[in-house]
């Protein structure tokens, strides 16, 4: 996934009169990638995970994914690399493959964690069961004879876009050009 910046005419007019204009177009580069980043960090310290529990720092991994800005002919290309993002940005179809069912977590303790893992670090069964809503839950048994569900098992499941996977274009577009503009006065003073 790529977040690309196109040079504005006013810009694009100055840059043509260089010879050599990628110092310009890496200065613009450079403030867009932090601003990409600076979204993601945002986002991860405002947006809480909604089961509660041990979080994940998705957002800081995907702000930590940025790559260092693609300089082309009269646009910058910076790719946001991590492997969740597009079915962030796109939403669609998660289907289980490898496994039987995907584990949807339903439990604070089991956000972020494989049931294997789950299992393993408080020492629980894991077992299925269906609800009396038809659900097919993976559950754990307490010591007073109820049980505890950690996971709903789905064959697949299918999610809409996430709202503000991408920064907006206009805020990453300004720092692009706030950047190009500082080289353009560092070359001229």
């Amino acid at each position: 996934m790529s977040v690309r910046v196109i040079v504005n005419s006013d810009l694009q007019e100055t840059i043509g009169l260089l010879e050599n204009p990628g110092p310009i177009l890496k200065g613009g580069g450079i403030l867009a990638r932090q601003e990409i980043q600076r979204h993601y960090f945002e986002k991860g310290k405002n947006e809480r995970n909604r089961l509660g529990g041990k979080r994940t720092n998705f957002w800081a991994e995907v702000g930590r994914s940025v790559a260092a800005p693609e300089i082309q002919r009269t646009s910058i290309k910076i790719a946001v690399t991590h492997p969740a993002i597009r079915q962030k940005v796109e939403g669609g179809t998660i289907k289980a493959k490898k496994a039987k069912y995907l584990t949807i977590p339903i439990h604070p303790d089991a956000h972020g964690k494989r049931a294997r893992v789950l299992a393993e670090e408080l020492g629980l069964e894991l077992f299925p069961i269906t609800s009396k809503g038809g659900s097919l839950l993976l559950v754990s048994a307490d010591p007073d004879g109820g049980i505890t569900p950690y996971y709903v098992l789905k064959k697949e499941v299918t999610q809409d876009p996430w709202p503000g996977s991408l920064p907006e274009e206009r805020k990453v577009q300004e720092a692009a050009e706030r950047g190009m503009v500082e080289v353009i006065n560092t070359m001229i003073s």
